[in-house]
């Protein structure tokens, strides 16, 4: 990838899910890390050797969606209305046919369908939209290894978050990260995390609720950058959007936006374009034949999360079924 088009892909460096639960993505975030696959590839990225570009690049795209893709969702609850105005503010929100050149795509006669997932989830993504479960999404490929991959606590079809939470949510899906955690961010957020703690229900605890908002350190390891990023955004959808009270510095904070996007910003969609762009099929191929080696470099027991990751992915590529 291109560090310098790649405005807040984390490429599965940082796989951290989203979600709000009050309004604030925490109990996702809570969820998400008992999976461990973020925290797994990035402990593999941190030993890999500094010639082996094959095995950083694998890993480093991991959890994005093979392509060509269409892809679908399924429900696992919800109305049709309320289901179709989820359909709607996806497509809205992400026109990735036009972003993507067709190598990723919405499957749109899945999606007429707002089919039911059913005791064996059959899609790419699947949304419950229960309202007592917060909003959340895992990231990317990671979808697939969930029965819940989405969860949208939405009152109503006209629900005026509808447009951010889905954006957002979406966002994740396809593999974008948060951007108030930017390595490009200049100075510190100064986070209130007192307040935070005592005023939002994280489902998980205090250490893991700030980790989801402290800023990434693009450390240069092994004479490779950690993370894949440009200018810090906060127009970005997959910015979040606090009150002045959340943090130290109020109003002055760097990170403080006054609201939530309802549409992707311009270099949200760069970051898609850049994610699944023109070069993808090629590094696609690059990986499918690094794979195997990567595999075996990472054999020790401590990345049996990173092995099961890359057989899915492997099996993807090969256009089979892949097995959570």
């Amino acid at each position: 990838m291109h560090a310098t088009r790649v405005p807040h892909v984390m490429f599965t460096l940082l796989a951290l899910v989203a979600g709000e639960c009050a309004g604030h993505d925490p109990r996702g975030a809570a969820l998400y890390a008992r999976s461990g696959a973020s925290e797994a590839i990035k402990a593999a990225l941190a030993e890999t050797p500094q010639a082996d570009v094959s095995t950083r690049s694998v890993l480093n795209n991991l959890l994005l969606w093979p392509v060509p893709r269409r892809i679908t969702v399924c429900f696992h609850s919800g109305s049709p209305e309320m289901r179709r105005a989820v359909i709607d503010a996806a497509k809205g929100a992400w026109d990735l046919e036009r972003y993507t050149g067709g190598n990723l795509q919405f499957d749109l006669e899945n999606l007429k369908k707002l089919q039911d997932c059913g005791s064996e989830p059959i899609a790419d993504i699947r949304i419950a939209l229960d309202p007592r479960a917060g909003n959340y999404s895992y990231v990317g490929m990671e979808s697939l290894r969930q029965t819940v991959s989405m969860n949208l606590s939405l009152s109503s079809p006209q629900d005026e978050r509808l447009n951010y939470l889905v954006g957002h949510e979406f966002g994740h899906a396809l593999g974008l990260e948060h951007e108030h955690q930017s390595p490009e961010i200049k100075k510190d957020c100064r986070w209130d995390f007192n307040y935070l703690w005592t005023n939002f229900d994280w489902g998980g605890s205090k250490d893991y609720m700030e980790s989801a908002f402290v800023k990434l350190q693009n450390v240069i390891e092994q004479n490779q950058r950690k993370y894949q990023s440009s200018f810090y955004d906060p127009e970005s959808i997959m910015h979040y959007s606090f009150e002045p009270t959340a943090f130290l510095d109020r109003e002055r904070s760097p990170c403080y936006v006054k609201a939530e996007a309802q549409r992707p910003s311009r270099r949200d969609v760069d970051a898609i374009r850049e994610a699944y762009g023109a070069d993808i099929r090629e590094r696609q191929g690059v990986s499918r034949s690094a794979i195997p080696d990567v595999f075996k470099r990472l054999s020790a027991s401590r990345y049996n999360e990173v092995q099961h990751l890359l057989s899915m992915k492997s099996r993807l590529l090969a256009g089979e079924p892949a097995k959570p």
